[in-house]
């Protein structure tokens, strides 16, 4: 049976559950490196460091693990509950957790993390997207204002808005040029018709895994794979859920431009409307369709080819 490390993580606290013992540090990197180095013999033996999202407070158990090349994985939180629930384990704390976490490990066979990541990308990425969504509640709320203090005061802080996100925009750009195998990987992925600089920049910061992954979990991942809903003779209809908003939305926006300008997403689109399928339908399944062309210039680490003068 494989060696796994559950470990449930708080903003201020690791609570560690390993060989059947449980440790309590604070979480920092210090003390993290403090532990290590305290329990080397057992780590050597460790086949799997396991933990779950935490709002962001798992980085610094993952960069730790990075830096000191330990394997490591970063598990579906809601899975792990799930697990919890289906072994009878309805009491939740942070030693339960911290458990469960490494038997839902073992169960599903985890394997280490092995897509690279780039935190200060992926945060300069998210920041940019924080910045537009406030501008655009400033713009809307100009609509219902009559007081003109009020909207002097709105312009001031749109235009204020508006001069963080072309800076922050910026530096995606300076940290992408500054990385030589993301500047590959993005102008690749520019050649597609429909995936502009935002689209391109998302992909490689919130979706590593398209690189790796097969096309069917890449649009799992991204809440595009269409879930059975079938017992018996009843058939459910198929639909699409959770995955990452992130980049959804930029797959929508970018969907609505290839549908008019990619001729592959612009055949496809169009034989589904002709077929009666309602918009939010067909967008939908071009979204998935672009992903799909996004996974293939991927994997091939080549710029685009028109599918259809392929044929």
């Amino acid at each position: 049976m494989k060696s796994i490390v559950g470990i449930d993580v708080a903003k201020e606290e690791l609570v560690i559950y390993m060989g059947g013992s449980y440790y309590s540090i604070e979480n920092t990197s210090k003390a993290l490196d403090k532990w290590a180095k305290k329990h080397s013999d057992l780590i050597e033996k460790v086949d799997l460091f396991a933990y779950e999202p935490t709002g962001g407070y798992e980085k610094i158990a993952a960069a730790f693990f990075e830096e000191k090349g330990l394997p490591h994985a970063r598990l579906h939180a809601n899975h792990v509950r799930s697990y919890a629930k289906a072994m009878g384990q309805l009491a939740k704390t942070d030693a339960i957790d911290a458990k469960m976490i490494a038997e839902f490990a073992i169960a599903k066979n985890q394997g280490r993390t092995t897509t690279q990541t780039h935190p200060e990308l992926i945060e300069l990425t998210s920041r940019r997207e924080q910045l537009i969504i406030m501008k655009n509640q400033e713009t809307n709320r100009l609509e219902t204002i009559s007081s003109d203090v009020v909207r002097k005061q709105i312009k001031k802080h749109v235009k204020h808005l508006e001069t963080k996100i072309k800076e922050t925009g910026d530096k995606i750009k300076s940290y992408i040029n500054k990385h030589d195998d993301l500047k590959a990987k993005t102008k690749h992925l520019r050649t597609i018709p429909g995936v502009g600089e935002i689209t391109a920049n998302s992909i490689v910061a919130y979706l590593p895994e398209v690189y790796e992954a097969d096309s069917k979990s890449v649009s799992m991942l991204c809440g595009l794979a269409p879930v059975s809903k079938d017992s018996g003779k009843k058939q459910g209809k198929r639909k699409i859920f959770g995955g990452r908003s992130q980049v959804r939305r930029v797959l929508y926006m970018a969907a609505l431009t290839a549908k008019k300008h990619n001729p592959v997403i612009k055949e496809f689109f169009d034989r589904l409307k002709a077929r009666g399928k309602i918009f939010k339908v067909a967008i939908t399944a071009a979204m998935r369709k672009l992903l799909t062309i996004i996974h293939s210039v991927a994997n091939r680490e080549e710029p685009w080819a028109n599918e259809i003068t392929l044929r």
